[in-house]
């Protein structure tokens, strides 16, 4: 199995309408994109200062279906949305 890690920093200034767009859209992305097996997002839970604002968590049966989501359009919308209120975002994919 494959896990792909994503943290986000939001702007200060961003749209907490868009933000529950997004979410809604992580909520559908399993049902758009066969390749993903498991899918958790959330708000920092805020147990201490300094960390990122938002993580998600993707899992996949395989590196293929990695790359197959990466490439899907229903991901590229969703990163392009993302984007628009991220001023630092990291990842890490790693086999668990």
């Amino acid at each position: 199995m494959l896990r792909h890690v994503i943290l986000l920093r939001f702007k200060p200034d961003r749209d907490p309408e868009l933000v529950e767009r997004i979410r809604a859209r992580l909520d559908a992305l399993p049902k758009a994109i066969p390749q993903v097996r498991e899918l958790r997002h959330g708000s920092d839970a805020g147990l201490s200062s300094g960390r990122f604002d938002y993580a998600i968590v993707v899992d996949f049966d395989s590196e293929a279906d990695y790359r197959a989501y990466l490439e899907h359009p229903a991901h590229r919308e969703l990163g392009a949305l993302v984007m628009q209120i991220v001023a630092e975002p990291a990842q890490i994919q790693f086999h668990c």
